[in-house]
């Protein structure tokens, strides 16, 4: 991630002791792993005396009880009482090794690892996408699931920016992404206006912008292509 957050980390410099101090940003497992971690350190290089803490779930329970100052969750229907915008679209698509989805084709059993929710994403593609493919392990956390899929254990939904990014698994089936939602940037209203919230709130809107390709699934040659 460069461009536009080398222009936010000039920004960040020029504040200087505005942005020393505490912040405690929640995030789910999957969002702190795939996304915060990889680039967290050039914040914190060019801000030394930003104290940054970075939990995971329960985000919003954390946030409601004063525990966090921001969180990011992903939902289609963010909860009414908090103060929030989108930062980007997340999409999902099938995945599974090379080796499976070839004996699939070739006539042997799969299987479908997903969630355990009836009524969840991964639930309706299968049922629309992969209706011969029986729910074979259930699996509610997207990190635990990428790995039971690189291990081959199955054909399962993923964001595309994890199974995209997995080098050991590839799309599986015909299908197109679908959407999963959008990530939410919550702030408590208590903090909204110091400065040290404010530029972690600028910094995660650019890195949004800057992955938001990967993060809706679109193939690197279609990307080139279109920025060309």
């Amino acid at each position: 991630v460069a461009g536009e957050l080398d222009q936010v980390e000039r920004s960040l410099r020029a504040r200087g002791p505005l942005l020393a101090g505490p912040v405690t940003l929640a995030a789910t497992p999957a969002l702190a792993r795939e996304l915060l971690t990889p680039v967290l350190g050039r914040l914190l290089d060019d801000d030394p005396e930003l104290d940054l803490a970075l939990t995971s779930d329960p985000a919003l329970a954390l946030l409601q009880r004063g525990e966090a100052d921001m969180a990011l969750w992903l939902t289609d229907d963010p909860p009414e009482d908090l103060i929030g915008r989108p930062l980007g679209q997340v999409m999902a698509c099938a995945y599974a090794t090379p080796e499976y989805v070839a004996g699939t084709a070739a006539g042997a059993r799969g299987r479908w690892v997903g969630g355990a929710d009836p009524a969840s994403l991964s639930a309706r593609v299968r049922l629309r996408h992969f209706p011969d493919l029986p729910l074979g392990l259930r699996l509610d956390d997207v990190l635990l699931r990428a790995d039971a899929l690189a291990a081959g254990l199955g054909v399962g939904l993923l964001p595309c920016h994890i199974g995209d990014g997995h080098p050991a698994l590839v799309r599986a089936g015909a299908m197109e992404p679908v959407r999963q939602g959008d990530v939410w940037l919550f702030i408590r209203p208590d903090v909204r206006g110091v400065a040290r919230v404010q530029s972690l709130s600028a910094f995660l809107q650019t890195l949004f912008n800057d992955r938001r390709h990967a993060l809706e699934g679109q193939p690197a040659a279609q990307v080139t292509e279109a920025s060309s």
